[in-house]
Formats: structure tokens, C-alpha cells, sequence
């Protein structure tokens, strides 16, 4: 169990470190997956408080300040990932929070702060409550994140233990195909993790 004042203190931490907009973003992330948590029983609510409040630790940072960022944390870069800076706080969020937070952050909760972004075709359950509670936390407005938490509020309440991580994962495969439908009508780049992840929850 994570001591409440130490929970405390990281989301002083995180008010300061973001903006308004994105530090109301990451307390509906928290709020999010701790309602998600309840129906998986096992997952530790404290733990999943520290992924939601550190997976957006360095989304202020431009592109240029993350790819500083990524060669000062010795994090290797592909082309694929410098076509898309946009994922790159979710690595390097991933590797600053262990660094920074080295009580808090062990290897479960970096790993999912640094897929939460693009997906990946291996992702645990922690990993996919963590993806999932980024896509549809209460501030997320678009119609398909509003569709997926919609789906997930509908059907996890009365579903069987055993049906609830097909429900999740389903939820996991419908938001990485919205967000590949909208990066193809923007013209835009798709991770391949993401692509590599809907093929395997398929």
C-alpha cells in the first residue's frame, strides 16, 4: 500500500507541473481508472493512481524539448517515432517518472505509461486499464471516446467476471481503431505499435 501523503504529494506535484487543462485531464484519468479498477478485482487502486498521475509528466514539452529530452534519457528514437513527436511524452514520461519517482514507479507502472499513448500488441491488464482511462476519461468530448465509455459503463456493471476482460479488450481494440481511422482522414502517421496492437487483440 502507497502512503496517502506520499499520493498527496504527487498530485501537488502534477498541478504544478501541468497546465490547467491537462491537470484536469489526469484527474479524470485517476477517476477514470480506479472505477475501472473496481471490476477487476487484484489490481491495487494506489498503484493505478500513480499511472494516471504520472503518464502525462512531460505533455508540456514541445517537440524539440522531447526529442532533448529522449537523448538526455538515452531513450533510442526510430524514424516512425520521429514522424510522430505527439508519442513521444509517453516514452519519455516512462523513463522520467522512474527516475524521478523511484518509490512510486517500478517496471508495471512504466510500461504502461509508455503505451498509453500508442497501444502495443503485448499489453497486460494494467496496461490496457491505463490506455483505456486515458481514452475515455469524463473530459473526453469526441463522439468515439464518448461511444467507448459509454460501452464500457454499459457492460462491465453486469457482466461476469470472466466475460470483463473481453469487454476491456474490445474497448482497447475499438479506441485504437478510431484513432487509426482519424489519423488516415488526416493524412497523418500511424505508430506501428498501434498497428501491431489491433492486429493482435483481433
Amino acid at each position: 500500500m502507497i502512503p496517502p501523503e506520499a499520493l498527496k504529494r504527487l498530485r501537488e506535484d502534477m498541478e504544478a507541473a501541468l497546465d490547467r487543462e491537462r491537470f484536469t485531464h489526469t484527474l479524470g484519468v485517476e477517476a477514470e481508472i480506479l472505477w475501472l479498477g473496481n471490476h477487476f478485482p487484484g489490481t491495487d487502486p494506489d498503484r493505478l493512481r500513480v499511472a494516471a498521475l504520472l503518464h502525462d509528466l512531460t505533455r508540456p514539452q514541445s517537440a524539440s524539448e522531447q526529442r532533448r529530452l529522449c537523448r538526455h534519457l538515452q531513450i533510442p528514437l526510430t524514424p516512425a517515432d520521429l514522424a510522430s513527436p505527439a508519442v513521444l511524452h509517453a516514452k519519455t514520461a516512462a523513463k522520467l517518472s522512474a527516475r524521478q519517482y523511484p518509490l512510486l514507479v517500478d517496471d508495471e507502472i512504466a510500461g504502461a505509461i509508455a503505451k498509453h499513448t500508442t497501444g502495443d500488441p503485448e499489453m497486460s491488464l494494467f496496461d490496457q486499464l491505463l490506455f483505456i482511462a486515458d481514452y475515455t476519461e469524463p473530459g473526453r468530448e469526441h463522439p468515439a471516446c464518448r461511444q467507448v465509455r459509454a460501452y464500457l459503463h454499459q457492460a462491465l456493471p453486469g457482466a461476469q467476471a470472466h466475460e470483463r476482460e473481453a469487454i476491456l479488450t474490445q474497448a482497447v481494440a475499438d479506441a485504437l481503431c478510431h484513432t487509426r481511422d482519424y489519423l488516415l482522414s488526416q493524412g497523418l502517421p500511424i505508430a506501428p505499435q498501434s498497428i501491431a496492437a489491433i492486429e493482435a487483440l483481433r
